[in-house]
């Protein structure tokens, strides 16, 4: 009767150890629930900046040879004009080089502008994607890790159903 019941309180202690074993699965599972549903929702944001990004891009690689034309033109324009001045050129002569001078630098400026925003959109592009890339491998790693703690629910399920078949 002693030896009963003795391994009756080691199958209560088992199946206290096993419950206890299971609330903490079951916390974990939640845990690891939120963290997938924050990365899904950080995926999807990395994604529409990327996305964003790109239109930007593209638009303004559709402007950028615009702009590069106006500039050869007016730049071409500058030295046919500067080149037919008379050697006694006038003040008026004077300043309208010095605003179409003006005008031309500041064209070209926005054209360099134009190419260096291109060029820091495509690094943007390759850092989002990159991005991307390491939050969706957290999220397999998650769903992986979900898995595992959905097997090891039902494993400790059926020990805990055992044990109660043992207490029996």
């Amino acid at each position: 009767a002693k030896e009963k019941e003795e391994e009756l309180k080691k199958y209560r202690q088992q199946e206290n150890l096993i419950a206890r074993e299971i609330i903490n699965l079951t916390k974990k599972e939640q845990q690891t629930e939120k963290l997938s549903v924050k990365l899904v929702g950080d995926i999807e944001v990395i994604q529409s900046q990327r996305t964003k990004t790109i239109e930007h891009k593209t638009l303004l690689e559709e402007n950028l040879p615009m702009w590069q034309g106006i500039v050869r033109g007016e730049l071409s324009g500058y030295i046919i004009q500067n080149s037919l001045k008379s050697k006694y050129y006038d003040s008026d002569e004077e300043k309208s080089l010095a605003i179409f001078s003006a005008a031309l630098q500041n064209h070209m400026l926005f054209v360099q502008k134009l190419k260096s925003e291109t060029k820091e959109t495509s690094q943007k592009i390759e850092s989002f994607k990159e991005k991307s890339k390491e939050l969706e491998a957290k999220k397999e790693k998650l769903e992986t890790q979900k898995e595992a703690i959905k097997d090891s629910y039902k494993k400790k399920q059926e020990d805990l159903q055992n044990t109660h078949r043992r207490n029996e």
